[in-house]
């Protein structure tokens, strides 16, 4: 999540207003869940609700992301997709214990 947080900081140039960093913050939160239904999906268990809350959080995601002025097309990873998801997967991980 912390990997999140600074790259949508160094997105918008820096340090982030209190109200950016709230946002920034439920961007991560969605990311994370995101990578946990990814792991799901890769498993092939993820089921018709899953699906649906998969596209609703991906769709608020795209939203929040887009409120801070940051354009998926425009946007560039910093890593390749797999990278970044097993490091939240791993990062969600090591919160649970």
């Amino acid at each position: 999540m912390k990997r999140v947080r600074r790259d949508i900081a160094t997105a918008l140039g820096g340090a982030l207003t209190p109200l950016q960093a709230q946002i920034a913050d439920r961007c991560a939160w969605l990311s994370l869940r995101l990578a946990i239904l990814d792991e799901k999906l890769a498993a092939g268990t993820l089921g018709d609700l899953d699906q649906r809350v998969y596209l609703a959080w991906s769709n608020s995601l795209c939203r929040a992301l887009r409120s801070l002025g940051i354009d998926a097309a425009a946007a560039k990873p910093s890593t390749p997709l797999d990278a970044a998801t097993a490091a939240m997967l791993a990062e969600a991980k090591r919160g649970r214990r």
